[in-house]
């Protein structure tokens, strides 16, 4: 097994645990730092990550009534910027749970007004990444995707259809309802 697939085994895995916000937030630290125990990890000391909650509780619910609204939507994708600080909520007119590729999540009939760029541990992620990836960015995939796949399961349950989270140039997750 490849690196990149031991990462999207525990990623997979991690989703599927379906975790307390607190408890998936100290597993998910817990990998990255087994994966890089040399990286600048202080970059997220004093991280409020009640905070990053709400924040993201407040910029999902203030997009939950149009995003149910809009039609022909089949199902709900956050999509996850290049750099990792930014998250978009896409209504996509196709969804298919078996199409790893995402190829589905490339066309929208619902966009959010913005995009939730308010989080600290986005950006610090991106950071610790910067300063420890060599080649691949193997924290910024991995810290980012499980962050806000684990908020999107805490916070988007108003949302009516299937959700998916990804990068939008990279992998694309299901998350088990």
């Amino acid at each position: 097994m490849s690196d990149l697939e031991v990462h999207v085994s525990y990623l997979k895995t991690f989703f599927a645990s379906k975790w307390e916000y607190m408890a998936g937030v100290k597993d998910l630290l817990s990998y990255g730092r087994s994966v890089a125990p040399g990286a600048p990890w202080s970059v997220l000391d004093g991280l409020d990550l009640k905070r990053e909650a709400r924040s993201f509780e407040a910029w999902i619910t203030s997009h939950v009534g149009a995003a149910n609204s809009a039609e022909g939507v089949k199902g709900f994708y956050f999509g996850i910027s290049e750099d990792g600080t930014t998250v978009h909520l896409d209504g996509t007119p196709e969804f298919d749970a078996e199409d790893e590729g995402g190829d589905w999540a490339c066309s929208w009939v619902f966009r959010s007004d913005d995009d939730w760029a308010e989080s600290l541990a986005l950006e610090g992620f991106a950071e610790i990444s910067e300063q420890a990836d060599v080649d691949v960015p193997v924290l910024l995939y991995v810290l980012c995707l499980g962050f806000v796949g684990l908020l999107v399961q805490r916070h988007a349950v108003g949302l009516n259809r299937p959700l998916a989270v990804g990068f939008d140039d990279g992998d694309v997750y299901v998350l088990p309802v």
